[in-house]
């Protein structure tokens, strides 16, 4: 645990105390049963469930971690690690097309393969408390895989587990869309059911015929769960985004209530951080689970118009709490997450039926929505596969969180923060991944043999004579969950969210059914010439009057509701409704250029990124494109070039260094510009600036050809004039 220095030193110290280097080594490869990349090695974990007397049902989670892009030999495989092998159709790597024979096949595996920038790991967890993960599966990746390639992977797993009498109870991930997109198409989420349904999967569909809010097939393994950390972590990011406000009915969510409450109490009693409500700290759990503790929403009680708020933070508190929390009976959690979900649905709803809101703007990500559905879902159909088998039901097992605890890590083997990626590929898979591997064995072998390994016990452990809870039905299940949504409906009612007029069959709505993840802005209805209208914008009448032919001119007429005429600016009007028109709907040129002036200008972002928000210009995302789009679009052509111009390209060079790990790679670049003599006549074309340019277009358009000039041989007479300036 402590690194080969400080055993070093221990047996420098301490001679014939403990034993070599060397017996240690030797001893520790009796625990290295790594296998190459893209195998997935079921007999370790079967080996590991047997030694351990654990039954025979994990928990598979995957996730990617971030490595240094560098691709490098590795003689004890012959092959070249780093670099992103293509997906096989069962949606992992073939390892054996990185071996390499000659030089011709290195440079082959390096012209044919991409540079990998991530390493995917997939973790079994058994369902057991105290009992560490496994790792059952890696391989490199440059994060360019389908939903379908994850579909084949998962299915690949899942059947080469049960082929060793292995159950794969849960799929859990991070919400990320290509894992979203997997689980909805395997559990049928939010899609009717069929009209003739096939013989012998009438079990498939019998929950979803027989209760109106349930919207997944019965399915017995593989169950979708999403991580109940990443979502509460999501939950808090919206909530303390002050851009966009969340409207709960006649009341508003905002951080402000929080600060307030942190501003009226001592932290004695909210037990808040200053860095709780700060929102360029993202995927901060600890801050989250201090702001939906109950006696946060107590305190906030005496906070005028705060109720919104204390709802969203209610809905935090069951999203985590109905898996995280130990004590709670298997009702009270499905109890718990069915509320939140009847409150999700609920209020979606309601907004699509008020024009003053859009889903894009009050209302959370369909990401994050749909997270709290497979949740809920994963609850009842957990409860239903573990009916004669209660003792695995522990869902605080069922997360992500073996994969981020596994890439910890990994990180935190040298003397790095756990946070900084400090590893390539071949370090990851030939030292630290055997190296982490071994360490949970041995971890595992010495707490069954009484010892004390206090850096991995962690406080929210419990005794290992937990109670185990009897399962409950589907009907008792049905009950409890139909009490969800009364509460659900009577607290929203409070906040004056009332759905009038809807069946409640209804309310999951459509929008769960699409495959886009990214939450799309809705229209809405604006009167953009009546806010011109009645603005309050400089008469220009009396200095210049009214003429005909107007519309040649800078300026335009308007006719006030009063009948008055007036004449203002053109470019101020134009500007007020591009700004007010969303942005998805045109392409606002005013806005764009101011935004492409102040980047040009000042070079700040941060001036872009406050002004966007407020409807003054476009994005900095927008100015990125419309930069890539230039480049694109102007190539190296020289518009305008005829024989009778004079040409030249002048170009010199630009070294930077870059900050990197190992601070020894350096960039050299070279700028080259164009000249023409004399100036030609170019008429300006427009930029189509929402074309999707990757870095491949640009390489493949900035490229000039070098052509070796060789004159021949003949003498040449120049004759000079002289040239009289008058």
């Amino acid at each position: 645990m402590a690194g080969k220095n400080s055993y070093e030193v221990l047996c420098a110290n301490f001679h014939g105390a403990v034993p070599g280097l060397r017996t240690v080594k030797s001893k520790l490869s009796r625990y290295d049963r790594s296998v190459p990349e893209g195998v997935v090695n079921v007999k370790y974990l079967k080996d590991f469930l047997i030694q351990n007397n654990l039954p025979l049902i994990v928990s598979i989670s995957e996730d990617c971690t971030a490595i240094v892009s560098q691709r490098n030999y590795d003689s004890a495989s012959n092959s070249v690690m780093g670099v992103s092998l293509p997906m096989e159709a069962n949606g992992l790597r073939n390892h054996r097309r990185a071996v390499v024979t000659d030089i011709k096949s290195i440079v082959d595996v390096f012209e044919e393969f991409p540079r990998a920038t991530l390493v995917l790991v997939v973790m079994a967890q058994p369902l057991v408390d105290s009992i560490p993960p496994i790792r059952i599966l890696s391989f490199c990746t440059d994060n360019k895989f389908t939903a379908e390639d994850v579909k084949a992977r998962m299915h690949s797993i899942i059947t080469a587990l049960a082929a060793e009498g292995i159950l794969a109870l849960v799929c859990s991930a991070d919400g990320d869309a290509r894992e979203m997109k997997f689980m909805r198409e395997t559990e049928e989420l939010g899609l009717p059911v069929p009209n003739s349904i096939p013989v012998g999967q009438e079990t498939l569909y019998s929950l979803k015929k027989s209760y109106f809010y349930f919207a997944a097939i019965k399915i017995g393994c593989g169950i979708s769960v999403q991580d109940p950390i990443h979502l509460v972590a999501k939950l808090r990011m919206r909530l303390i985004r002050s851009e966009k406000f969340i409207a709960i009915g006649n009341y508003i969510a905002s951080p402000v209530h929080l600060q307030t409450l942190m501003n009226q109490y001592d932290k004695s009693r909210h037990l808040l951080k200053p860095e709780d409500l700060n929102a360029h700290d993202k995927m901060n759990y600890g801050s989250a689970e201090r702001l939906c503790q109950p006696h946060v929403s107590q305190l906030l009680q005496h906070v005028e118009g705060s109720e919104a708020t204390k709802f969203y933070l209610r809905l935090m508190n069951y999203s985590a709490s109905s898996f995280l929390d130990k004590n709670l009976s298997p009702l009270d959690r499905v109890y718990r997450m069915w509320y939140v979900v009847f409150s999700l649905r609920l209020w979606r709803y309601w907004i699509t039926c008020d024009k003053a809101y859009t889903l894009a703007a009050n209302f959370m990500t369909l990401n994050v929505y749909l997270c709290a559905e497979f949740n809920a879902h994963a609850l009842v159909l957990i409860v239903l596969a573990l009916k004669d088998k209660p003792e695995a039901f522990k869902p605080w097992l069922c997360t992500s969180q073996p994969c981020e605890s596994y890439f910890r890590g990994g990180r935190s083997c040298t003397t790095n923060c756990s946070t900084m990626v400090n590893f390539t590929a071949r370090e990851f898979f030939k030292y630290r991944c055997r190296k982490i591997d071994a360490t949970i064995r041995l971890t595992s072998d010495g707490v069954k043999d009484g010892l004390s390994y206090p850096r991995f016990e962690r406080p929210f452990d419990q005794p290992t004579n937990q109670r185990v809870w009897e399962m409950p039905s589907m009907a008792e299940m049905d009950c409890k969950i139909r009490v969800a949504l009364a509460d659900a409906e009577k607290d929203l009612k409070k906040l004056g969210l009332r759905v009038s007029g809807k069946d409640k069959e209804d309310v999951f709505s459509r929008e769960a059914q699409e495959n886009n993840l990214e939450e799309g802005d809705r229209d809405y209805e604006f009167d953009t010439l009546g806010a011109v209208m009645n603005g309050t914008f400089r008469d220009l009448s009396k200095t210049h009057p009214v003429h005909d032919n107007i519309k040649n001119t800078a300026f335009a007429t308007l006719v006030r509701p009063d009948g008055h005429t007036q004449k203002r600016q053109e470019r101020n009007i134009v500007g007020i409704g591009q700004a007010i028109v969303l942005p998805k709907s045109i392409s606002a040129p005013l806005l764009l250029g101011l935004a492409i002036t102040l980047q040009h200008s000042l070079g700040s972002r941060q001036l872009i990124d406050l002004l966007h928000p407020l409807g003054f210009c476009s994005s900095y995302g927008d100015v990125v494109d419309f930069e890539r789009n230039s480049a694109f679009e102007i190539n190296t052509d020289l518009e305008g070039y005829s024989p009778q111009l004079s040409g030249q390209h002048i170009a010199d060079n630009a070294d930077h260094n870059i900050s990197t790990i190992d601070e020894k790679e350096t960039f050299h670049g070279m700028e080259i510009m164009a000249a023409m003599c004399p100036a030609p006549f170019v008429r300006k074309k427009a930029i189509p600036w929402n074309q999707k340019i990757t870095n491949e277009d640009i390489l493949n358009t900035g490229k000039i050809p070098i052509i070796s000039y060789r004159g021949d041989n003949k003498v040449w007479i120049i004759n000079f004039r002289k040239f009289v300036v008058h």
